[in-house]
């Protein structure tokens, strides 16, 4: 009988047997690769199983056959992203691969994934050992570099670094570390708590591709963060990015069936291969359990550059996904420089230099973006040289940069006088009385605009017109008396009216009554005791022309009067304007009064002047006006004398007035006609005979007097005041205000 090894060997090849005996001892034949013998059979293919107990049946010669099963075989996939870590899945997030991570004893030490110990959010490789490793009784951790295992091949030689952390359940354990056929072993001391830990681990074309880690003595060791690289510097753990791909099996001698080609964003893929560097490409026939590596190759982009109103040369270039743009054109635009030049955006995104990485997967446009090349300031003007303000106002002034492409256009604004006016970013604020500098500077070139400010008091005006009734008056030295009237300043419209006069019933009396006086008004009563005239008419309605004479009044002097001021006041009201129509300043309510001042008991001399108190109930300042066909003269009386204003012309009749800062409640102004010293508002001989009265010391007169009738500016009253008060009222010299 004779024995087939059916592709295997066998020894001995024949055997002696008798019929109708058994087969006795058969040999078992061996043979390469993973195989396992089934037995021996009548036939190479089928037949019946013959073994030792089996009955010789046959009457001749005779071969039996072996018959084999092929093991099973696992190819293991690898999308091979990372070029940088050349353990695999050391992130050990999936299931611990043996083909990878294994134990070449497992009654010394065993590997599992721990995910209750991690470190930096990565699970750990617990290492459990029995007792002390040594060579043979160690670890396996397979890596992608090139072994020097297998026909032909030659390992590669490359200075390499490892970096892991760990920590050890026992003081003191050392963990011993070495290539595959290298006879040297590197050591590191573990610390019971999480450390970092660096082994160079130089590779030499004799060394293969597993490292083969043990530890010197029983204990748990827990690995994290394991990465292989090149160079002599370890540097931040990046584990492969992917893990593996979905593998394959296949029974010893056929064939893998490879699943679909894996995709990457940014490259292309060029097959599977027995190494990570892509020398040796896959045969998918089963002849054991294999890795297998995909190769990928960088994609081509085109970059279009956007000069972004400039030029460029070329107008695209061609990109490498993962490499570097390289050299990048430098675009021109008249009048800018490029600021760093290229950008992912147009405006803002990130800027792209010849080594920044390209990450886009795709055709994609970079932008160039500009700086304005310096243009200096030449001058710089405001649309404003003179301001006029009341104190508390404001108003922005506007500062115009020449040339207009300047490139800093910023500027600084300074006042000379923070008291009277300030200023923010153009706009001025009035302060307080007085004048100041407001200039602007600009930052570029020092250049400056000046704007002067003038700031007056703030306070209401006191207008000539706007007052719908006026008081008139006069005064009659030889009857001492003193006439008011009541005239329409402008037309008014009076309904259920009500007019009152009050004056000091002490002092004087009031007669003539219905002189001038309309019919209206003829109701008009008089209460001796208190010294009002009240009366109210029956007609609605009623409308009354400008200056017209609503009522006139003579107060006479019943006795030798004391020198000094004594005050009546006239007002109307009615049903539309209950809280009194006449006598009201525009923005300021006042009392309107006139006095009649005695300027000597000896003389008997009265004289009714228009005084208006301001009605303020703290001290205050501001301007007024005033309009007239004469020249007046305005004086103010704060109870210890009279001060002129000066006046500032608006126009040819109207002039303005500024109050003093002292101005209280207590305060006067008297508004006389210049040159007129009997109050009647003409110019005539009768003023320059009493100035000349005065002059000779016939009669006496006060500080108003020589205000209002000083022509000469000598502060006397002399009889060339009398001479040039006579030339004014005959019209041979002009009078100014």
């Amino acid at each position: 009988m004779s024995f087939n090894a059916n592709g295997g060997s066998v020894s001995p090849t024949s055997k002696v047997v008798e019929c109708k005996s058994t087969y006795g001892t058969l040999p078992t034949p061996s043979r390469t690769g993973n195989y396992s013998f089934d037995g021996w059979y009548t036939a190479a293919s089928g037949g019946s199983k013959v073994t030792a107990a089996t009955t010789v049946t046959t009457t001749s010669n005779h071969t039996l056959y072996a018959h084999w099963t092929p093991g099973q075989n696992t190819l293991f996939l690898y999308n091979n992203y990372s070029g940088k870590n050349y353990f695999y899945d050391s992130d050990f997030n999936s299931s611990l691969s043996e083909f990878c991570w294994t134990t070449r004893d497992s009654s010394v030490a065993t590997l599992e994934i721990d995910r209750s110990q991690t470190y930096g959010g990565y699970n750990s490789l617990k290492v459990t050992n029995a007792s002390a490793g040594s060579s043979g009784k160690d670890l396996i951790f397979r890596t992608k570099t090139q072994g020097n295992t297998g026909e032909g091949f030659v390992g590669d030689n490359r200075s390499m670094i490892l970096s892991f952390w760990a920590k050890s359940s026992q003081s003191g354990t050392k963990m011993y570390i070495r290539w595959g056929y290298e006879s040297e072993y590197r050591n590191v001391t573990l610390s019971t708590s999480w450390q970092k830990y660096t082994v160079s681990m130089d590779k030499t074309a004799d060394f293969n591709d597993c490292m083969h880690p043990y530890f010197d003595r029983a204990g748990t060791v827990w690995l994290c963060q394991l990465q292989l690289e090149d160079g002599t510097s370890a540097t931040e753990f990046v584990p492969e990015t992917s893990g593996s791909y979905t593998g394959a099996t296949g029974q010893y001698g056929g064939n893998f069936t490879l699943p679909d080609d894996p995709t990457r964003s940014g490259y292309t893929f060029d097959g599977w291969y027995l190494e990570a560097s892509g020398k040796t490409k896959l045969n998918t026939k089963v002849e054991g359990s294999i890795c297998a590596f995909a190769r990928w190759t960088a994609a081509k982009y085109t970059v279009t550059l956007n000069p972004s109103e400039g030029s460029v040369s070329p107008t695209s270039i061609t990109v490498t996904y993962g490499g570097v743009y390289g050299n990048l054109p430098t675009p021109t635009r008249k009048g800018y420089t490029c600021a760093g030049c290229w950008y992912t955006a147009a405006s803002g995104g990130t800027q792209v230099t010849p080594s920044t990485e390209v990450t886009t997967a795709g055709n994609h446009t970079l932008y160039a973006h500009w700086t304005l090349d310096n243009v200096p300031v030449e001058g710089v003007s405001l649309n404003k040289t003179a301001l006029t303000l009341t104190a508390g106002a404001s108003e922005t002034l506007s500062a115009t940069i020449t040339p207009d492409n300047a490139t800093n256009k910023a500027v600084t604004w300074t006042t000379s006088d923070a008291s009277v006016a300030t200023v923010s970013d153009g706009t001025v604020t009035a302060i307080g009385a007085g004048t100041a500098t407001i200039t602007v500077t600009t930052a570029d070139g020092n250049k400056t605009a000046a704007c002067a400010v003038t700031v007056s008091p703030a306070g209401g005006d006191i207008p000539a017109s706007n007052t719908p009734l006026k008081l008139v008056s006069s005064y009659n030295k030889s009857t001492k008396t003193a006439t008011v009237s009541l005239v329409t300043a402008e037309t008014i419209v009076l309904s259920n009216y009500d007019v009152s006069l009050t004056w000091d019933n002490a002092v004087f009396t009031l007669s003539d009554m219905a002189n001038g006086q309309p019919s209206y008004f003829s109701n008009f009563q008089k209460n001796k005791s208190t010294g009002m005239i009240s009366a109210a008419s029956g007609g609605d309605n009623v409308t009354v022309a400008a200056n017209e004479t609503l009522a006139t009044y003579t107060l006479t002097t019943a006795n030798v009067l004391a020198s000094g001021d004594y005050q009546f006041s006239l007002s109307v009201k009615d049903a539309s304007n209950e809280e009194g129509t006449p006598l009201e300043w525009k923005g300021k309510s006042v009392n309107g009064a006139l006095t009649v001042s005695v300027l000597s008991a000896d003389s008997f001399d009265c004289r009714a002047s228009a005084y208006y108190t301001l009605d303020y109930t703290a001290p205050a300042a501001g301007d007024f006006t005033i309009t007239a066909e004469l020249p007046c003269i305005v004086l103010y009386s704060d109870g210890t004398g009279y001060r002129k204003l000066a006046a500032t012309p608006i126009d040819g009749s109207t002039y303005s007035y500024i109050l003093p800062d002292d101005c209280d409640a207590s305060a006067k102004i008297v508004i006389a006609v210049k040159a007129d010293f009997n109050g009647d508002g003409e110019i005539s001989s009768t003023d320059a005979l009493q100035v000349l009265r005065c002059a000779a010391g016939n009669r006496t007169y006060d500080a108003a007097d020589v205000l209002i009738c000083d022509i000469n500016g000598d502060g006397e009253l002399t009889s060339t005041d009398t001479l040039q008060i006579l030339r004014i009222a005959v019209g041979l010299r002009a009078l100014s205000w």
